[in-house]
C-alpha cells in the first residue's frame, strides 16, 4: 500500500509539472531555417532567401541594398524597413548559398523585436544577428508577389513600381465668384470623373480633392484652404466634422451610428464599384482643414485602369452641374 501510494504521488507530481504552462523567452531557440532552391526577386533584382516551415523569407538587412532604408531603434526595440523612391541603376550583388535545398542553415530564436515594413508590423524571424521577413506576407502591404512554379521563382514588386501607388487629382479649390463673408455654401457636392472629363455640382469648387491608392486601400481626400473656400463652406464642413475623426478619436469613427451617418450622406464609386465600408478621418494643417474617407472594399486598380470616379457628400438633388477645369 505504501509503495502504491508513493507511486501515485510521484505520478501526480509529474503530471502537475507537465501541465504547467511554459513560456518562451526572448533568445530561446524557436526552430530551424533551411536553404531553398527558390530564386527570389525584389523589384527585378535577385535577393537571397531562406525557408521556414515551407515559406520563403528574405533578409531585412539585405534590403538595404535594394532601395530600402533599414533602421534599428535600440530604445524601442524596433526595426524599420521603408522604401526609398530614388531610382538607381546599380544592381545589388547577392550572396546566395550553394547548399542543397532543405539543408539546415541554423536556428531562429524567440525575439521581442518588432519589425515594421512601411510603418506596419510584419512577421519576422531572428537568426542571431539577422532578421528575416515573410515574403508572401508582403502582399498585405500592397506589394505584388508572384509565384512561378515552373521556374521556381518568387517575384516581389513594390506598389509604386507595380503601378498600384498613385494619386489622381479630382478638383482644385477656388474662391467663390461672390465672396459673401457669411456664406455657408450649399452644404453638399458631387464630383464625377468619366473618361477624363470632370464635372461637379454644389460646393465641388470650394476645396481640392484627390483619390490616392497605396496598393492596399484608397483615400478620398478633401482640403479646404484659407485662400480657397475655407470660409465659404461652413455648412459642408459641419457635416464632414460629424462623420470624420482625428486619429486620437478613431474609435468614434467605427461606431454603428457613424457608419450609418456615412452611409446616408456619402457615396463613392470607383469603376462602377460602390464603396460600402467607408471610414471618415481628418487631420490638422497649417492654414487648411483636411478630411478623408478610407475605402477598403473596392478592387485595387492600377492608375491607368481607373476610368470612372463618383464622389458625393450630402443631398445634391436639384443642383446644377458644371465642368471642373482639370487641376
Amino acid at each position: 500500500m505504501k509503495k502504491i501510494k508513493i507511486t501515485a504521488i510521484f505520478t501526480a507530481a509529474v503530471m502537475a509539472v507537465l501541465s504547467c504552462p511554459v513560456f518562451a523567452a526572448s533568445g530561446d531557440v524557436a526552430g530551424q531555417y533551411y536553404s531553398t532552391d527558390i530564386h527570389t526577386y525584389l523589384n527585378g533584382a535577385e535577393i537571397d532567401s531562406v525557408n521556414i516551415g515551407g515559406q520563403t523569407l528574405i533578409s531585412a538587412e539585405d534590403m538595404d541594398y535594394y532601395s530600402f532604408s533599414v533602421l534599428w531603434d535600440e530604445e524601442a526595440r524596433e526595426l524599420y524597413i521603408s522604401r526609398i523612391y530614388e531610382e538607381t541603376d546599380e544592381t545589388p550583388v547577392i550572396k546566395k548559398s550553394n547548399y542543397p535545398s532543405g539543408e539546415v542553415l541554423g536556428n531562429y530564436y524567440e525575439t521581442d523585436i518588432v519589425t515594421r515594413l512601411d510603418g506596419k508590423p510584419i512577421t519576422a524571424y531572428n537568426t542571431g544577428g539577422r532578421t528575416y521577413i515573410l515574403a508572401e506576407q508582403m502582399r498585405d502591404f500592397g506589394y505584388v508577389v508572384d509565384w512561378n512554379e515552373t521556374d521556381r521563382t518568387l517575384s516581389i514588386t513594390s506598389p509604386d513600381k507595380a503601378g498600384y501607388e498613385y494619386t489622381i487629382e479630382l478638383s482644385e479649390g477656388r474662391r467663390p465668384e461672390t465672396e459673401e463673408p457669411q456664406s455657408e455654401g450649399a452644404g453638399a457636392f458631387a464630383i464625377r470623373l468619366d473618361g477624363g472629363k470632370r464635372t461637379g455640382c454644389g460646393d465641388a469648387s470650394l476645396f481640392s480633392s484627390t483619390l490616392s491608392c497605396d496598393g492596399t486601400k484608397y483615400i478620398m481626400s478633401m482640403s479646404f484652404y484659407q485662400n480657397e473656400g475655407l470660409f465659404y463652406s461652413s455648412k459642408l464642413q459641419e457635416l464632414l466634422h460629424s462623420m470624420c475623426f482625428y486619429e486620437e478619436d478613431a474609435a468614434q469613427a467605427e461606431t454603428e451610428e457613424n457608419h450609418a451617418r456615412i452611409d446616408e450622406n456619402v457615396s463613392i464609386v470607383i469603376n462602377g464599384h460602390k464603396a460600402e465600408k467607408v471610414k471618415g478621418i481628418k487631420w490638422r494643417g497649417n492654414g487648411h482643414i483636411d478630411f478623408g474617407f478610407e475605402i477598403t472594399d473596392v478592387p485595387i486598380y492600377k492608375k491607368d485602369e481607373i476610368k470612372s470616379i463618383y464622389f458625393s457628400v450630402g443631398n445634391t438633388d436639384g443642383m446644377t452641374e458644371f465642368e471642373i477645369i482639370e487641376p
